[in-house]
Parts: C-alpha cells; structure tokens; sequence
C-alpha cells in the first residue's frame, strides 16, 4: 500500500511549483517589455504613465517583490490592495477594480475598487464597470473602448480577465475619463499585471486550501479523542466559546479573536498521544502518570508545527497551561512571558474543567467556579484575564 506523502512534502511541492509558475511568468514579464527598456510609448493620445516611462527593472522588481511577499499569506484583499496600488503608481487610470468569480452561486463580486487619490464611487460609475467587465467574463478576453458613446463621465475602459489555465479567477478593469489608445506596448504591460494577479489569487487558494484541510483534519482528531472520554465529550467546544467571550470582553482584537477561534478547539488535541488508561483513570494519579498527562500540551504544539501552523498557534497550545506565577508546565513561564491568548485560554479551560463531572469529582456550580476563579487570580490566572 502506498504511503500518504506529508504534510511537509506536500507544502514543498507547492512551494517548488508557485516558485517555478513565478519563475515562468517573469520570464513572459521580461519578454513584454521592449529593448528600450519601456512598456509603452509616450504620445498624446497613449494609455498615460507617471513618470514618463516604467524601466523594465522597475517593473519586474515590484512584481516579484509583491510575489514574495504575498506567496504564502491568505489575505487575498490585502494582495489585491497591494497589486491595485502598484498599477496606480504607473498608470494614470481614474477608477481601477478587481473582481472575483465565485465557483459556489457563479457570481462575480467586488474585491476592491478605487478612484483615483480616493475619489468616491458613486452607483453610476459601478454600473459602467459591471456592464463592460461582464463583457470579459462572458468572452473571458480583453474587452477595450476608447469610445463608451453614451452620456457617462468616462469614455474608455480597459477590462481584462484573470485567467488561469483556462479558468476564470476574475475581472481587472480599468476606467479613464478621457478617450485613450492602448498601444502594445503598454497592452503588454497591463496583461502581464493581470497575469500576475490570476497568478497570487490562485497561490492563495491553494494556501489556504492547504491550511484548511490540516485544520479539518485536526478537528476531525479532536472529535476522535474526545470520543475515547464521555467526560470530556464537548469539552473543546465549551472551551473555545469561554475564550472567545474573554476575548471580546477584554476588547482584542479581530485578528486574535479569529485565531483564538481557531486554536481553541485544538487545545487538547495532544491527549490523543495519551493511553486511555491514564485519561479515564478514576483514582489519583501517580506521579508517572500526572507527567503523562501534563506533556499533552508540548505534544499537541510538536503536532500542530508539524502540520504547518504558525509559531503564534503553536505557542498558544504549548502553553494554555502555564501559571502566572511562573509554576505552570510545560516551561514555567511567569506573568507577561505568557502570550495574552495563552492565558485566556488557560482560564477557559480550567472554567470549563471546574464545572463539568470527572472521574474523580463533581462538577462545581458556576458561582462556586467564580469564586474559585477569584481566590486564584494573580496565581493560577493573570488577573488582567480574571
């Protein structure tokens, strides 16, 4: 039977093939622009750049630095946000758009759209842009007019499609409010910026299709391991919705709200290296087994580098556990030392542990756990949390 490749090949096969795709569209990039070193001509009536002319260095160095800076982040918007503001740095276009095809419902939506120096976008001018880039989605070509015809305040538009292999990812337009021509040479350059748009966007997807399947997989893991325990049945979900509502108390932000949503439900996932025996256990544990138990929290961490996560998630299982006065386990961290989430998650868990049954006791009544919570602030718990 074959092996499953892992999950650490698997991201170097995708890193080895987003290098070489990159590697492939500089080369169709370096291609595009002329011996002069410019990507159009300079003439009344051609598509307008800043700065008279865009060096064939300059526009291979903002794309590949774009590239590596975004080949293995998630945050298409952020992406878009970054590639839209470098085509504004060289075109002198009025209103610059992009927009996604959604494979779910078939629509295609806005992802960002700009005026130009922040301009206002008013109903009138998204309607302009939709009419014309459906054009594209529909041909899935270059749709181009210098002469709109109608009463509008813009007289040309660009659209271009965001292919790859053959798929629709988007729509990348641009909107001028003077009558242009495209000349090759400045086609060219706006083709290979579409290009590498369709290219990032899809590099993301992957990515986070990657990221999304490990987080799958470990969930589906949580539920196997919780199921070896009637005791702690539900425990991973209590837990993440205890977090989650000290988050949003304590006012952090959307960015850790999200990851505590996240990481939570992962929390335990390092018991599943533990023996039934010692999980279900009902009389004291012995010293062997306590540290059985207690190194769950450094497994789990070890489990989760190992399938990709990053070192801020990571850290948060390994130390869920450790004390504010520094007699936590597993590597006795003491006050600020700990990560914020790590002690929020700490006092979560421990809410949920005090109020459900075990083995070995009752549950506690919920005042009973307050108080509890209370007495151990600035001890067990970082009293910032409490």
């Amino acid at each position: 039977m074959k092996r499953k490749k892992s999950s650490r090949k698997v991201r170097g096969q995708e890193r080895s093939r987003s290098k070489r795709l990159r590697e492939d569209f500089l080369s169709q990039a370096g291609r595009a622009v002329n011996e002069n070193g410019q990507l159009h001509e300079v003439t009344a009536d051609s598509l307008r750049f800043k700065n008279g002319h865009v060096g064939k260095k300059q526009v291979l160095d903002e794309l590949e630095r774009l590239s590596v800076l975004n080949a293995s982040k998630s945050n298409l918007k952020d992406y878009i946000k970054n590639m839209i503001d470098m085509v504004s740095s060289f075109v002198i276009a009025d209103v610059v758009s992009v927009k996604l095809f959604d494979e779910a419902n078939g629509d295609i939506c806005y992802r960002y759209i700009t005026g130009r120096n922040g301009e206002f976008i008013d109903e009138k001018t998204i309607t302009l842009e939709e009419e014309f880039s459906q054009k594209t989605v529909l041909s899935k070509e270059l749709f181009f007019t210098s002469n709109i015809g109608r009463e509008d305040h813009f007289l040309s538009i660009a659209s271009f499609p965001l292919l790859f292999r053959g798929n629709l990812l988007g729509v990348f337009s641009l909107l001028f409010r003077e009558s242009i021509v495209l000349n090759q040479e400045s086609l060219s350059g706006l083709k290979v910026c579409a290009a590498n748009l369709a290219l990032m966007i899809q590099n993301v997807r992957l990515y986070s299709n990657l990221a999304g399947n490990h987080f799958n997989i470990i969930r589906a893991l949580v539920v196997s391991l919780e199921a070896r325990d009637r005791y702690t049945h539900g425990h991973s979900q209590r837990v993440t919705e205890y977090a989650l509502q000290i988050a949003h108390q304590m006012g952090c932000s959307k960015r850790e709200i999200k990851l505590l949503s996240e990481v939570a439900p992962l929390h335990d996932i390092g018991k599943i290296a533990i023996s039934d025996t010692v999980l279900n256990k009902v009389r004291r544990l012995t010293d062997e087994e306590f540290m059985e138990i207690k190194s769950h929290s450094t497994k789990g961490s070890i489990m989760l580098q190992a399938l990709g996560f990053d070192k801020e998630s990571v850290q948060i299982v390994r130390w869920h556990h450790e004390a504010y006065d520094g007699r936590g386990y597993p590597d006795r961290l003491k006050g600020e030392e700990i990560p914020l989430l790590a002690r929020v998650l700490c006092l979560a868990d421990a809410f949920d542990a005090m109020t459900s049954d075990r083995p070995y006791r009752g549950k506690l009544s919920k005042a009973e756990a307050y108080e509890e919570i209370e007495h151990c602030a600035g001890t067990q718990f970082c009293p910032k949390v409490v």
